[in-house]
């Protein structure tokens, strides 16, 4: 979803205003981002990765966030809505100074993001990795949780990914940047093999 790819120094003068060459768009207040920069991080059916390189881009243009005079800062929290995509979001960014000719050190970053991008395209591994853990997690939760007939023991979920990662790694890989998706068999396996669940119960609806 992300435009950075196509964004570099060499092109800052393609990048001012690059919002007024879309179609079918619009924008109620135009005036306060001229001379800007438009560019989308996340829609409503972003995957982990876009979720988490928004983090990542947020975190490095938080510190133009803020206004130094009485104009508006050089990087702006922008979204918008669309009948068929539903919402996106992303950021405005003043692309030159004052003068005219020199680049804002906001719009240097999101040069800086681009090539980076260009290079790999996560911007922080680990923080990816995390919500990717934290996503099939919830996933094993929603799948797994009506196979106990009370409360389930606490932490299942996490021993339950630990096993099938040591026995069953293509359970919990990655699926659609959605994070593992293991079926009903697959943690119902797990948990007898870890003892958290009766061995007949494999045996169950078959």
């Amino acid at each position: 979803m992300s435009i950075l790819s196509e964004v570099s120094i060499y092109n800052a003068n393609d990048c001012v205003n690059n919002w007024k060459r879309w179609r079918n768009f619009g924008i109620y207040d135009p005036d306060e981002h001229e001379g800007r920069f438009i560019f989308y991080t996340s829609n409503r059916d972003s995957g982990l990765l876009d979720l988490s390189n928004e983090k990542a881009i947020s975190e490095a243009l938080d510190p133009f966030m803020s206004c130094q005079d009485d104009s508006r800062a050089d990087v702006i929290s922008f979204g918008a809505n669309h009948w068929a995509v539903g919402y996106v979001d992303g950021f405005s960014v003043k692309v030159f100074q004052p003068d005219g000719k020199t680049l804002t050190e906001a719009f240097q970053e999101v040069c800086r993001l681009s090539q980076q991008l260009e290079d790999y395209p996560v911007l922080d591994e680990e923080h990816f990795i995390k919500i990717e853990y934290q996503a099939t997690l919830d996933n094993i939760e929603n799948e797994g949780s009506g196979l106990f007939e009370g409360d389930a023991p606490e932490g299942w979920a996490s021993e339950v990914f630990s096993w099938l990662w040591d026995n069953n790694q293509g359970a919990v890989e990655n699926q659609d940047d959605r994070g593992g998706y293991p079926n009903e068999e697959e943690i119902k396996e797990a948990l007898v093999a870890l003892e958290m669940l009766a061995e007949d119960s494999m045996e169950e609806n078959e």
